[in-house]
C-alpha cells in the first residue's frame, strides 16, 4: 500500500455501471423543453458579483432553500435575484453545471513528484492535489448549505471512489481544516475523512509538525479518529470501509442545517 503524507493526494474516474437499455415506446416523442416559457433568475455570487441566470423550476426543483427564497413571501422572489456574496464562483459554477447536466467530476489527478512525501504543508493551499480536494469539499459544504441533497451524496460518493482508489497522496491540512470549518458533528464528509487517515495512512503522517498541529487545532477531528481506530480495531481481520460499496454512514440524511 502507498504511504501518504500531509499534504497532497490523487483520483480516481468514477465509474459507472450503464444501466439496461430498454426500447421506447412506438411512435412516442418526448416532449420538447420550450426554454423561452420558462422563468429564469439571476444569482449574483461572490464579492465581485458575477452574474448567473438558472432556469427557476431546475433550480427550485433541486434545493428546498431556493425554492422557499424565491416562491415564498421574499424580496427574492418578487425580485427574481439574489445575492450570494460569501460563496465563490467556481463552486458556483460546478453547482450550475450540475443542475443542467447532473454530472460531477473532480479535478484532474495529479501525480505526485518521488520526493513529494519529504515535503511539509508550508504550501499547501497552493499544492495543485489540495486544490481538488477543497473544490470537492467547497461544493459539498455548498450543497449541504443550500440543501441540495443530491448534488451533495454525489460528491460525497466522488470522494469516495477517488479515496478508495488511491495510490499517492491524500487530502492534506488546507482541505481537512476546511472540511471541519465548514461541517457539523456526524458529517458524512468527516466521517469519510477521518475513516481515509485511520485505515490508509501509515503511522509517520501523523508524526509529521503540521498533522500535529492540526489535531491540536481540530479537537473534532482527533475524536472522529479515534472512534475509526476503534471501529479499525474491533472489526474483522483485514476490514476496511474503502473495500466494497460505499457505507451509508457517508451520506448525510438531509442537510446538516435541518438538524
Amino acid at each position: 500500500m502507498a504511504t501518504s503524507s500531509p499534504s497532497q493526494s490523487p483520483t480516481l474516474a468514477i465509474a459507472t455501471t450503464p444501466a439496461t437499455a430498454t426500447m421506447p415506446a412506438l411512435n412516442t416523442t418526448p416532449a420538447k423543453r420550450k426554454f423561452y416559457e420558462v422563468p429564469t433568475v439571476t444569482i449574483f455570487v461572490g464579492k465581485d458579483q458575477k452574474p448567473f441566470y438558472v432556469h427557476l423550476d431546475l433550480l427550485c426543483n433541486a434545493s428546498t432553500f431556493f425554492k422557499a427564497a424565491f416562491l415564498g413571501n421574499f424580496k427574492e422572489g418578487s425580485e427574481k435575484t439574489m445575492q450570494l456574496p460569501e460563496d465563490d464562483e467556481e463552486t458556483f459554477e460546478l453547482f450550475v453545471d450540475w443542475l443542467y447536466y447532473q454530472r460531477y467530476e473532480m479535478l484532474p489527478k495529479v501525480e505526485a513528484d518521488d520526493d513529494d512525501e519529504d515535503k511539509g504543508d508550508e504550501d499547501d493551499e497552493d499544492d495543485e492535489t489540495n486544490k481538488r480536494y477543497l473544490s470537492a469539499f467547497r461544493l459539498f459544504v455548498f450543497a449541504n448549505k443550500y440543501m441540495v441533497s443530491h448534488l451533495k451524496n454525489l460528491v460525497i460518493e466522488t470522494l469516495f471512489v477517488d479515496l478508495a482508489g488511491q495510490t499517492g497522496l491524500g487530502p492534506g491540512t488546507s482541505p481537512i481544516t476546511y472540511a471541519y470549518e465548514n461541517t457539523t458533528r456526524g458529517s458524512g464528509l468527516r466521517k469519510l475523512v477521518a475513516d481515509y487517515h485511520s485505515f490508509r495512512i501509515e503511522m509517520k503522517w501523523y508524526e509529521h509538525p503540521d498533522i500535529q498541529a492540526l489535531l491540536r487545532q481540530q479537537p473534532d477531528l482527533s475524536i472522529d479518529l479515534n472512534i475509526s481506530f476503534a471501529k479499525r480495531i474491533k472489526g474483522p481481520q483485514n476490514y476496511s470501509p474503502f473495500n466494497g460499496a460505499m457505507p451509508e454512514e457517508y451520506k448525510d440524511k438531509g442537510s446538516e442545517q435541518e438538524k
